[in-house]
């Protein structure tokens, strides 16, 4: 069985909440990162290629598929009631 690919996410905003959108150039998988005191949530926009992993260029964060939940499909993350 061969390794997963591993794909560098771009990033593409930042919320006034702080939170920020990610984009992989590669397979075009799009998350919502927000950190709060003690987590950190992740919301998939676009799934993307759900078997790579997912890493972004600031702090080392990984993103894998089970650590993000789908959206309801909502375009805007800050009306959508997802950042808080």
């Amino acid at each position: 069985m061969s390794d997963p690919e591993r794909h560098e996410m771009q990033l593409q905003q930042s919320f006034p909440s702080g939170a920020q959108e990610w984009l992989c150039t590669t397979c075009k998988r799009r998350v919502v990162i927000e950190h709060g005191a003690n987590r950190v949530k992740i919301i998939a926009l676009e799934s993307g290629d759900e078997q790579a992993i997912h890493s972004t260029s600031r702090g080392g964060l990984r993103v894998a598929a089970s650590q993000a939940r789908e959206s309801d499909g909502s375009p805007n993350p800050e009306r959508s009631g997802w950042l808080h």
